[in-house]
């Protein structure tokens, strides 16, 4: 593909520079290039008495007409007024509220309703920046382009005319980058310490600097009394405020900015065309590259969503973590048997318990606890009599006559 004035001022927005080698072009990321630390999403800790600092929520990008206003559903959640009616009247502020409204809507709403119930809440703004709003564009772009030629010329290639912004974009990759949060912020479900309101290219967290147990038992919700089995009853021990973790809210913090940091880390491997060749010709495969960004948005999502339905959905929890290994197993990384292998895991585990910094470990170790426990103790269900050994299953029938063993690794995997 030519490189038309209009593909080279979208790989300068993306933040990919590109150098002709011969009659190809070379391109490379700024961050990898100037060997500096990536700042594609940028995170901004604003108080509830911060009243100059909430002025940089006017600088967001507006949203499409249909979610510039709002209705008399505030009015209505207003006068609920317990916690599931403010959050929800935070979310829907947010992303409702057009930008010059924007700071005294959201400032008013912590100063007078977030603080009553949350004395030191504050609003964790991230913005994406135009650098990763461009490089989803730009894959996705060159993917349609891979497949169908003539939409060069609707997108303006060749004829000097920039690439439209926002025509071709990932979902998670512009809205709020919602995917990339959703294990953070679960991690500590049923409890809740904040809450996400996404915007185009941005969104806004309501983090507590504290605890809300994010349900009860029994579930007041008529839906709840369908289920098939006893769930809404019965259930180990977290809901109702019981067995509350032992975190403060500076580790909640620590935590969460840390997470930003690290995902920061991980977009700038996952939007770098140059690890993303052709295995046959060593050109940019734009395909592949789309792909991996589904598969990571997907790994991220199931995540979330196992951490999400604790206690609650046992079913939802097995398809989530199983579409997870799947989509691991596709962007080869560690394959459905290496990932539930319980020696695996609780390496795994020991490492993290040795590297991550203190009050990051204290936030996130208890969830990767429960899970490496949990793969030790599939063996307990082992129902095969005289086969269940001490180190594994022994004697197990084989072919022509022969026995097979398995370790406790083998058999649980």
């Amino acid at each position: 593909m030519a490189l038309t004035p209009a593909l080279a001022a979208g790989l300068d927005a993306a933040g990919w520079q590109h150098r002709r080698q011969g009659t190809f072009w070379r391109l490379r990321t700024e961050e990898s290039y100037t060997r500096q630390a990536p700042a594609l999403l940028d995170v901004r800790r604003i108080p509830a008495n911060g009243t100059e600092a909430f002025r940089h929520l006017a600088s967001l990008p507006e949203q499409p007409p249909d979610w510039s206003t709002l209705t008399d559903e505030i009015q209505k959640l207003r006068a609920q007024d317990d916690l599931p009616s403010r959050v929800a009247e935070f979310q829907l502020s947010f992303l409702r509220t057009p930008p010059a409204e924007l700071p005294d809507a959201i400032r008013t709403f912590f100063t007078e309703r977030a603080a009553p119930v949350f004395p030191g809440s504050y609003l964790l703004v991230a913005d994406m920046s135009r650098e990763l709003v461009t490089r989803y564009t730009l894959i996705r772009g060159l993917v349609s382009l891979e497949n169908n030629p003539a939409l060069a010329a609707k997108l303006g290639l060749g004829t000097g005319q920039e690439l439209p912004a926002g025509r071709v974009l990932a979902t998670g990759g512009v809205f709020g980058a919602q995917s990339y949060l959703a294990a953070a912020l679960n991690t500590l479900t049923p409890y809740v310490y904040a809450v996400p309101a996404p915007r185009i290219r941005a969104v806004g967290i309501w983090v507590f600097a504290d605890l809300a147990a994010g349900a009860t038992r029994p579930s007041n919700q008529l839906s709840e009394a369908l289920k098939i089995s006893d769930e809404r009853f019965t259930g180990p021990y977290l809901r109702s405020g019981r067995n509350r973790p032992a975190v403060t809210g500076d580790q909640l913090h620590t935590f969460l900015t840390w997470w930003i940091r690290r995902i920061n880390d991980v977009l700038a491997i996952a939007t770098d065309p140059a690890r993303f060749p052709d295995k046959d010709t060593g050109l940019y495969d734009p395909g592949r590259h789309w792909q991996y960004l589904a598969s990571l948005e997907r790994i991220l999502r199931d995540v979330g969503e196992v951490m999400l339905a604790a206690e609650q959905n046992e079913t939802a929890r097995l398809r989530a973590a199983y579409d997870a290994l799947d989509a691991m197993e596709g962007m080869r990384l560690s394959g459905f048997s290496t990932a539930v292998t319980p020696s695996t895991a609780r390496r795994a585990y020991e490492w993290l318990a040795q590297n991550l910094p203190r009050d990051v470990a204290a936030v996130a170790l208890p969830a990767c606890r429960r899970g490496v426990e949990a793969l030790e103790h599939v063996k307990d269900g082992f129902a095969l009599g005289r086969y269940v050994g001490t180190n594994g299953l022994v004697g197990l029938p084989g072919k022509n006559g022969q026995t097979i063993d398995r370790s406790w690794d083998t058999a649980t995997a």
